[in-house]
């Protein structure tokens, strides 16, 4: 950022007092270069430096006292004029946001305790007017800006860190602290965030972990369920396939006892048929027999004895094609049994096998070899019993998981984005810090050697410092000064007479003029505690570091106007009748 060039060229060509303090109506004068305002104690000169306070809008003067106050005695309103020089310098304005040769810049003040501002006759608010101010370089709230009477002493007694803010707002530096200010609480708010971010992150994973759990007893619970499918269809199946082999069986050996029975069946009625053929003979042989022997002649013995034989050679033919016979019957009537029986158990078989085709074509049969259904039936046990240990588990749950694993990843991404912007705005502040002290040690390097040269002519030693530079939230300016031979010690010490912190800050003041970017500084009896010598060469001091570094400054003493070399604008404050008066030297 390129370092804010305050305007050049303009001053406070006149301040306006009306009914403001002890004036009734006043017009003070101003000029380029020192502008020396004195007068008696009593006199006005501090209401001028007020009135200029006023009308920039200085906060310190409304903390201090009511503005109702500096209304002149008797009256209800009251207005305070500063005007600013604008006349082209080089063909450019000082003030460009107006073209006119002169801005005037006025506060109104009410005894009812409201007030307003204008600019050029155009009524304006507080943030306008110290917005303006700050294009033209001048913050009234800065002590080196506008010191008024009693401030010296309170400069004197700040901290180091105080000092040093100040001195850089004088400088026009206090954005380059404000950019290393910003980064650190932006980095402090991406840490803060980041903290936020990663306990989000922790309870989100915790969660994500329970719901992981769940999810995984959920894909358990489905790949059980697709198992116990599974085997229900191969079940389904092996059922079909084994009734279905048990039928085939049954009709294979129905098949088979069919033509044993027929067998059995033609064998029982040739048996019999020759067992009929065997009694015909039988018969027609006994009675061929009878009508062969003669009852009235002797039987031979030989005769008898071979018919004898043929009866009973034949009736031991009969016997046993009738044992045959019988024993074929049993066969015949067991076979037929049988068949009845396979022919009930078939019919129930394939009626059961019907109701298994239906239940295994409802499924897609499972490839490769079908195992028993015993063996399906005890898996699908084990598959049931795992999946009751389960317990009951929604299909819900994988909807929480995959929302709330988004919403992990979102956290995740959140923490790893705020960890790229915590290096970045690291890396920021820390190129912005070095910047800020490279730049502050600068100018407290140039200012330290102005300080101990104008010190040394007032009667003094000593120097200025940066403390504690590594943290610009800590970093201080340390002034230490020492005099009549003494050791140098800080400002602040009192060690240090009134006088003597006098001129160390009028010192330091001084040293500060070449760099303090307001085209106007006041002092209000900056001489209060200084010794003639001393006041008489830091107002030679003065005029001369403004005449090198131009610019406009008003001091205001109590005492006689000194006597110094160069042009110095002089003004008596006298109290006239109860009333303020300005002349001009």
């Amino acid at each position: 950022m390129a370092e804010m060039k305050p305007p050049q060229g303009t001053y406070i060509k006149e301040v306006v007092l009306e009914n403001f303090m002890s004036y009734e109506y006043a017009r003070v004068p101003l000029r380029p270069g020192l502008n020396i305002v004195a007068g008696p104690n009593g006199a006005g000169k501090s209401s001028i430096v007020l009135a200029i306070a006023v009308a920039l809008g200085q906060t310190y003067t409304e903390r201090s006292k009511r503005l109702r106050d500096l209304i002149r005695r008797g009256e209800r309103l009251a207005r305070v004029t500063v005007v600013f020089d604008n006349t082209p310098v080089n063909g450019k304005r000082p003030i460009p946001f107006s073209r006119e040769d002169e801005v005037r810049i006025s506060r109104y003040l009410r005894s009812d305790g409201t007030y307003w501002f204008e600019i050029n006759y155009r009524t304006v608010d507080k943030y306008e007017l110290t917005s303006r101010l700050a294009r033209m370089g001048i913050d009234p709230d800065n002590m080196i800006v506008i010191m008024h009477q009693g401030t010296m002493a309170e400069f004197a007694s700040m901290n180091p860190r105080e000092r040093l803010v100040m001195v850089e707002e004088a400088a026009g530096l206090h954005e380059y602290r404000e950019r290393v200010l910003r980064a650190m609480e932006e980095l402090a708010g991406i840490e803060v965030e980041i903290s936020k971010a990663q306990d989000l992150l922790r309870r989100a994973q915790e969660t994500l972990g329970l719901w992981k759990m769940k999810y995984e007893r959920l894909l358990e619970r489905r790949r059980l369920e697709a198992k116990a499918k599974q085997l229900k269809a191969e079940l389904a199946w092996s059922k079909y396939e084994h009734k279905l082999e048990i039928v085939r069986s049954l009709e294979e050996s129905i098949e088979e006892a069919e033509g044993r029975e027929r067998t059995l069946q033609s064998k029982v009625e040739s048996l019999k048929a020759e067992l009929d053929k065997l009694e015909q003979r039988l018969a027609d042989g006994w009675e061929s027999l009878l009508a062969e022997i003669n009852p009235e002649a002797v039987v031979e013995v030989e005769c008898v004895s071979r018919l004898w034989r043929t009866f009973m050679d034949l009736h031991r033919e009969i016997v046993e094609k009738a044992v045959s016979k019988a024993l074929a019957e049993s066969e015949l009537k067991g076979t037929r049994e049988l068949l009845s029986k396979l022919r009930t158990k078939l019919r129930k078989e394939k009626k059961e096998l019907e109701e298994f085709r239906s239940e295994a074509e409802s499924v897609e049969r499972p490839e490769g070899k079908l195992r028993s259904p015993e063996e399906i039936v005890d898996e699908l046990k084990l598959v049931g019993a795992r999946l009751a240990s389960l317990g009951d588990v929604s299909d819900e749950v994988e909807e929480m998981y995959r929302r709330y694993g988004k919403t992990y990843d979102e956290i995740r991404h959140r923490v790893e984005q705020l960890e790229i912007n915590r290096k970045e705005v690291l890396e920021a502040l820390t190129e912005r810090a070095e910047y800020w002290r490279k730049i502050v040690s600068e100018l407290v390097s140039e200012v330290n050697r102005e300080f101990g040269e104008i010190l040394q002519r007032l009667g003094g030693v000593g120097s200025i410092g940066l403390v504690e530079a590594d943290d610009v939230r800590t970093a201080g300016l340390e002034i230490v000064a020492g005099f009549r031979g003494m050791d140098p010690v800080p400002l602040e010490s009192r060690a240090l007479s009134g006088g003597e912190r006098a001129a160390t800050v009028m010192a330091f003041l001084l040293s500060l003029q070449k760099h303090v970017k307001s085209p106007v500084r006041i002092v209000d009896e900056f001489d209060v505690h200084m010794d003639p010598f001393n006041r008489e060469a830091a107002i030679r001091e003065f005029a001369r570091i403004l005449a090198e570094a131009g610019g406009q400054s008003i001091l205001v003493t109590p005492g006689p106007p000194p006597e110094v070399e160069g042009p110095v604008h002089i003004l008596i404050v006298q109290r006239v009748e109860g009333a303020s008066r300005v002349s001009e030297a």
